[in-house]
């Protein structure tokens, strides 16, 4: 499912089915893909308002890297209104979470790990998806 700014981006070679029918590994890839572009195109678009994320002029979120490294509670609303957005703009991922976790060193400080179902065929496929707090995509 390509939402609409996807279509019109695309060539209309692009707009050819995501998968062939029966072919349920290149659907998941394919479907994760586009979730993960979704999760990168919110986190790098700064909101024009702040107050109400479900406004249009409110989508995205303000910068990571303006966040206090170490301000657990800076990070914890971070991850909850980025969890907020991502209900709001990304039906393909289902029950979506994001948690503050420890970086993989001491160095990378905390990241935030998206986690979620993906459907295909009437079968959950789990999901994740690790943004460092450095705004960089793991």
């Amino acid at each position: 499912m390509h939402f609409l700014l996807e279509r019109l981006a695309s060539s209309p070679q692009g707009l050819r089915p995501l998968a062939m029918q029966g072919d349920e590994e290149e659907a998941l890839g394919n479907i994760e893909a586009l979730i993960v572009a979704q999760i990168e195109r919110i986190v790098a678009n700064r909101p024009r308002a702040k107050d109400d994320a479900t406004l249009l002029y409110a989508f995205g979120m303000p910068s990571v890297v303006e966040l206090a490294k170490y301000n657990g509670d800076e990070l914890a609303s971070y991850a909850q209104r980025l969890e907020n957005m991502i209900r709001n703009t990304e039906p393909r991922l289902e029950n979506p979470r994001v948690r503050v976790v420890p970086g993989a060193s001491e160095w990378l400080g905390k990241e935030l790990l998206i986690s979620g179902d993906v459907r295909i065929a009437r079968n959950l496929h789990p999901f994740t998806f690790t943004v460092q707090q450095d705004g960089a995509a793991a």
